[in-house]
């Protein structure tokens, strides 16, 4: 029983090492364009990175230029 509990904490340890890794990387990109954490929020001129609930969602102030607005028909 010992011997299958280190080896998933040693799957759980290896995911874990992956994903900081990744997360070091874009943190020192966001860097780049002066996007910082703040009191646990992800702050920029271009928006912000929230948690919400258990996930966390993105708000954007400027609006995307792909942005479809399906209200307007021109029929």
């Amino acid at each position: 029983m010992k011997k299958k509990q280190a080896k998933r904490f040693r799957k759980k340890n290896e995911q874990a090492e992956i994903l900081l890794i990744k997360l070091a990387d874009v943190l020192d990109e966001c860097r780049k364009l002066d996007i910082k954490l703040r009191h646990g929020v992800v702050c920029s001129k271009y928006g912000y990175i929230l948690p919400f609930k258990r996930r966390w969602v993105v708000r954007m102030l400027v609006e995307h230029p792909l942005t479809v607005d399906y209200d307007d028909d021109d029929d």
